[in-house]
């Protein structure tokens, strides 16, 4: 029932009550009238009017903490400086009138206790309090209180491992305990990997702890998606990879903490199955339920994520499952329907699955052993030293089920590359992917160009271990290239000119400046899915300019003047491919080389009226056409295009040795070519092929040069005895 204001107002003058911070003993009562049973006490005081049935100051029993009884106010009490009052029992329990009353509050800071025993605010505060009674002696245990914080303006904060704070944001209210409120704050875009701790903090420097409370959804049922656990710090820790998702921090009115991240397992386990039979193909499916057979996802399940390969060679793939909700599992293979028998979690104490024998029971499933998953090394040592490889960030996808890379590297032609697992080697091919900067040389893989790139190596969906070494572009053009002292690379361009006789075709490229102690090797790059294939020049053109030669290496090298500009053609013969390097192509230097010879050999000997020095100039000729004999025929076709060649001496060669020099003087009027083609009348040769095929055309032109230069000096001698 109601008390006057009077009444109460004379009965806080003569009973006094404090509010105390910790535990404290007071004189010894009989507590059986203030237990769990009657839970009618009340904040009563200037606030309130001394009120004892304001219903807003009511503390209710909450639960017993040891051998306390747990009080707790209803509602946040609003007191503002100097407001007094006491906390009351009932007066409605028969027991009198009963009060709260703490030895000692001298030292509070919020708080202090007057001579009549009332409770004073030292300040403006909004609080709750917690009341504790000892439940089985004769005394009091202690008052406690909580200062009210607005939700909507306080300050929390997460961090991932070390990373920077990052301020979560208000998110609104969520109820717990069916009528309670809490206060909701989120952190988007919230990114981290497994093993790692989320710390968690409010206002500037108080930390806080969620793991110290469950972890909840917003509606208050059990959490089944959870990333975290909490260590023996109640600090929450990851359990997965997780990128830009939502965290969520749940603030209870009582102060505690819940915290869920959306998308994960609570507390999961991750497992391992190891595809070890030749028909099971593909990404295989683990399909997840319960002890209730309701599943985790549709049948036939999930995709697991692939792994690694084992020592083996047999493909590992792995699936996280929080084995208290998700109790069993049955492995399916999607490539030919087949699937293993059920499994349960709680049945095996390993993490790692393979299948192990068809069940007797019905050969349609397979029964699975279990074994103990380790990491497999992979590796490569490049020329003797060991690199590590770690996953790339960028997969290439297809039948490629996992991409490994080294770091950036210094790497230099020629050297060795070799693929180990587990500290031991392992087989790998050297594939042509992106261009490959890396060839086969005998079994043995080896880099191609002197360049700083990465090494990858893909393991494949069909249980080969492939590599590939960085450095030449994807976009370098299918052909025959030059590698320039390792590094600097020169097409080679399809040639127009005559094709050499016995070789299927010629290449060439544009000018390229030599400096003395430059090398370069010749590069086949024709094929799409071939790696390039570095080739031995068989020999050097016997018309290249000096200063070039070959080693057994495969390598041209220059050691000639500082610096020298030149083509270089490249004549295609299986086996047999000859490399010349000059300033014009090797046909046209041979021609030009042949003219300027012949010109200066037969110019010394006969002069443009027939005379002679010496008497050898018959000798001479049969000297030069047997020079010319040994010529290529694309030689002799230079020589013979006159006019019409771009190279000087060789029309000169022509002009001079035509009907305009020897032939003019018997009076012939034909030209080298006429003359070459047609019988021979002094009977010294006989009829001859055509000029498209004959290697004997400049021997004949050459025997009847002579002829026609012997009769003409016979008709002079004559004519000078006639004169005589």
């Amino acid at each position: 029932m109601k008390k006057g204001l009077i009444f109460t107002t004379a009965l806080a003058m003569v009973l006094g009550v404090g509010a105390a911070v910790c535990a404290y003993k007071a004189p010894a009562k009989a507590v059986s009238a203030y237990g769990p049973s009657d839970t009618t006490w009340y904040v009563a005081g200037s606030f309130n009017s001394w009120d004892l049935d304001d219903s807003t100051a009511h503390l209710t029993y909450i639960e017993q903490v040891g051998n306390d009884w747990k009080f707790v106010s209803d509602n946040y009490i609003q007191l503002e400086k100097d407001d007094e009052f006491k906390i009351v029992y009932s007066w409605d329990s028969g027991a009198g009138a009963n009060y709260f009353s703490p030895d000692l509050l001298t030292n509070a800071t919020d708080f202090t206790k007057k001579e009549n025993g009332n409770i004073v605010a030292s300040r403006d505060i909004k609080v709750k309090f917690d009341l504790r009674i000892y439940g089985e002696g004769a005394s009091w245990t202690g008052l406690y209180w909580q200062e009210y914080e607005d939700p909507t303006t306080l300050v929390h904060s997460a961090r991932y491992a070390v990373d920077s704070w990052q301020a979560m944001t208000y998110d609104g209210t969520f109820v717990y305990e069916t009528d309670k409120t809490g206060y909701i704050y989120k952190l988007e875009n919230f990114s981290g990997d497994p093993g790692r701790d989320v710390t968690f903090k409010k206002g500037a420097s108080t930390t806080i702890k969620p793991g110290a409370s469950r972890f909840r959804t917003i509606d208050d049922e059990e959490l089944e998606n959870n990333l975290f656990y909490t260590n023996s710090n109640q600090q929450l820790v990851t359990l997965q990879s997780f990128t830009d998702e939502t965290l969520y921090l749940f603030l209870y009115e009582d102060g505690g903490y819940d915290s869920f991240l959306t998308g994960y397992e609570a507390n999961p386990t991750t497992y391992y199955f190891t595809r070890n039979q030749g028909n099971w193909t593909g990404t295989p499916k683990v399909y997840l339920f319960d002890i209730n057979n309701d599943p985790r996802a549709a049948w036939p399940g999930e995709d697991m994520t692939f792994v690694d390969y084992d020592s083996n060679n047999q493909a590992r793939f792995s699936f996280s499952v929080c084995t208290d909700r998700w109790t069993k599992c049955v492995f399916y293979n999607p490539a030919d329907e087949d699937q293993t028998v059920d499994i349960t979690f709680a049945g095996y104490l390993q993490d790692g699955f393979y299948l192990d024998e068809r069940d007797p029971s019905d050969h349609n499933y397979w029964k699975v052993g279990r074994y103990n998953y380790a990491s497999v090394e992979r590796k490569l040592r490049v020329n003797g030293v060991l690199q590590s490889l770690t996953p790339s960030e960028s997969q290439p996808g297809g039948d490629v089920l996992l991409q490994l890379e080294t770091d950036e590297l210094s790497l230099i032609a020629g050297q060795t590359i070799a693929y180990e697992v587990d500290e031991s080697p392992a087989a790998a091919s050297l594939q042509a992917y992106y261009r490959n900067n890396g060839y086969n040389d005998s079994g043995t893989m080896k880099v191609l160009t002197s360049v700083s790139a990465r090494i990858y190596v893909k393991l494949m969906s069909d249980t080969s271990t492939k590599v590939f070494v960085g450095g030449i572009s994807e976009s370098m053009t299918q052909g025959y290239h030059i590698f320039m002292n390792d590094n600097e690379i020169v097409q080679l361009y399809d040639y127009d000119g005559p094709v050499p006789e016995g070789f299927t075709g010629q290449k060439y490229s544009e000018d390229v400046t030599f400096t003395n102690g430059d090398k370069f090797r010749l590069i086949d790059m024709n094929t799409e899915n071939a790696l390039p294939t570095p080739f031995a020049v068989y020999a050097l053109d016997s018309s290249s300019v000096a200063g070039f030669s070959k080693d057994d290496n495969g390598y041209v090298n220059y050691s000639g003047a500082s610096t020298y500009d030149a083509r270089i053609f490249l004549k295609l013969k299986s086996g047999q491919d000859v490399v010349y390097v000059g300033q014009s192509d090797p046909a046209s230097a041979a021609a030009k080389a042949y003219a300027i010879a012949f010109n200066t050999a037969i110019g010394a000997i006969c002069k443009w009226d027939g005379t002679t020095d010496q008497g050898d100039l018959e000798n001479e000729w049969e000297e030069q056409a047997t020079t010319y004999k040994a010529l290529a025929s694309e030689v002799k076709t230079e020589l013979l295009k006159g006019s019409s060649s771009s190279i000087t001496d060789v029309q000169d060669f022509v002009e001079k040795y035509d009907s305009v020099y020897a032939l003019r003087k018997v009076g012939s009027g034909w030209d080298l070519e006429d003359f070459l083609s047609r019988h021979v009348s002094n009977g010294l040769v006989k009829t001859q092929p055509t000029i498209a095929n004959s290697t004997m055309l400049l021997p004949i032109v050459l025997i009847v040069a002579i002829t026609s230069i012997t009769a003409v000096g016979m008709i002079v001698v004559i004519r000078r005895r006639k004169h005589d």
